[in-house]
């Protein structure tokens, strides 16, 4: 029996979200990232991760030396960015050109938004693992090619989706003499929970 089946199994679980990994949470509990559930409070957000850097964000670039002190507006955004931290995310966390690698927003001091990116290529491998969690998906979209480019699930007005993003550019490889413009085009996997502000009356009050 051949054994590479089960490293490529072994070598995806290592990327897999940590309660992906773990098998929590139950199939009946809320969608769960990093050990966080929407309508998290704000003030155990920083308990458990005293190290973010919290404020308004001023897009495009999204890090800690971007966000501003937080406005009236009710909006926050945090950013995680210790390796320590993002561990308990996952193994495979990409950091994008400075953007934070872990973006958490909160709406009246209540997490409305999670996202992050992971160094994979395809959502085929991170599937069966969030399927075990969570049932079979509730959408799935696939390109031209017929691989998965967006899975997502709803728990009533939550979501969690898995999607492709994918980045176009050129870079300039040297042959011989001449120098020749090649067209690359990187991958990888977003993972993101969010449930619309509008909607924040459904969000369940999280205990501790």
């Amino acid at each position: 029996m051949s054994r590479k089946p089960l490293l490529v199994l072994t070598f995806l679980t290592l990327f897999l979200p940590a309660e992906i990994r773990s098998g929590a949470p139950s199939k009946d509990a809320e969608f769960m990232l990093g050990g966080l559930e929407l309508g998290e409070t704000f003030s155990h957000f920083k308990q458990r991760f005293p190290g973010s850097a919290c404020g308004t964000a001023k897009p495009p670039i999204i890090n800690r030396h971007t966000l501003d002190d937080p406005d009236n507006s009710g909006y926050l955004t945090c950013c995680l960015d210790d390796p320590n931290q993002l561990a308990q995310f996952s193994n495979a966390i990409l950091t994008i050109d400075g953007q934070c690698p872990v973006l958490a927003a909160f709406w009246k001091g209540r997490l409305v938004d999670l996202m992050f990116s992971l160094e994979l290529s395809s959502i085929e491998g991170l599937l069966p693992g969030f399927a075990k969690i969570h049932g079979p998906p509730d959408q799935c979209i696939e390109d031209e090619e017929q691989q998965l480019r967006l899975v997502a699930w709803w728990h009533g007005e939550q979501k969690l989706e898995l999607s492709v993003a994918t980045l176009t550019g050129t870079e300039t490889k040297q042959q011989d003499s001449s120098a020749n413009d090649q067209t690359r085009e990187r991958r990888w996997i977003q993972v993101s929970m969010w449930i619309d502000i509008g909607n924040t009356h459904y969000l369940p009050q999280v205990r501790h």
